[in-house]
């Protein structure tokens, strides 16, 4: 199915001293502060991870080198190059996009949980792997676009839920399962794309609406992760992978409280909506 699977970038120890650059913003928080620049110069990429580590790499080549911070815990560069060396590396030049997204995977095909942190992707898809359906992604999702589709490639990732849903979920039937995983660098093909939209507690809404070109557009491209600075031919990039990503695969946006009592409904609703997109297409 399409191009062969990537292997994982080769991540070297400690790399040559990063020049002087212009550090541009290329990931932030949910709080509006930068936990990642970008750098670029002539066909040379550069990541810093501040007080973690540096990433570097040329652009087409196979490896990154890494130069860890003197005081950065081995756990914390090893998140670095997981949550932001890789994915970054596998869009320069190799036609990937990656989204803020969980996954899981169904018998029709992956279906994928977009949303900004804090709105419920973990929580969603861990509620899904209990129900016994292979957890392929926790935040990062990274797809590419071919003849045959939308595919999904699996990256190595550690499932990050926060203590609340950890404790429902403890002291919930669900817990009764066991969540499987897909095998890193695996690839499905992407059925169906959920973009979440919570509400305030108590409101009580659960709505899932198909969304049409424009709006699955202006709804994704916010979430996708990008090395900043772009360049013109990396920009026409992106918008042509969003295009025939939308083009291939139906995206929905849903509109729900996140209320725990509420999720067992959710998730027996998402699984049903990504059904009936396999039957309208």
């Amino acid at each position: 199915m399409g191009s062969p699977c990537p292997r994982s970038p080769h991540v070297f120890g400690r790399g040559p001293t990063v020049p002087e650059l212009t550090w541009t913003p290329t990931i932030v928080d949910i709080r509006g502060e930068a936990t990642a620049y970008g750098a670029r110069r002539g066909r040379e990429r550069f990541v810093r991870v501040p007080h973690v580590a540096d990433f570097s790499w040329h652009s087409g080549a196979k490896w990154v080198t890494t130069t860890p911070h003197p005081d950065a815990e081995p756990d914390s560069v090893t998140d670095a190059i997981r949550a932001v060396a890789i994915p970054l590396f596998l869009q320069d030049d190799r036609s990937y996009e990656v989204l803020h997204a969980s996954a899981v995977a169904m018998d029709i095909g992956l279906i994928g949980l977009c949303g900004s942190s804090g709105q419920g992707k973990s929580t969603l898809a861990h509620g899904l792997a209990l129900h016994g359906l292979p957890l392929w992604a926790d935040d990062l999702l990274a797809f590419r676009v071919d003849q045959s589709g939308a595919v999904a490639t699996a990256l190595p990732f550690d499932q990050n839920l926060r203590a609340s849903a950890r404790d429902f979920f403890q002291g919930s039937v669900l817990s009764k399962s066991r969540a499987r995983r897909a095998v890193a660098w695996s690839r499905t093909r992407l059925q169906a794309l959920f973009v979440l939209a919570p509400v305030p507690d108590g409101s009580r809404v659960l709505d899932i609406t198909p969304l049409q070109a424009a709006d699955a557009m202006s709804s994704l491209l916010p979430h996708g992760m990008r090395l900043l600075p772009l360049d013109k031919a990396r920009e026409r990039r992106i918008l042509t992978a969003y295009v025939d990503l939308i083009a291939s695969v139906p995206i929905y946006r849903v509109t729900y409280t996140q209320e725990f009592a509420h999720l067992p409904a959710l998730l027996d609703c998402l699984e049903h909506e990504a059904r009936e997109s396999v039957l309208a297409m």
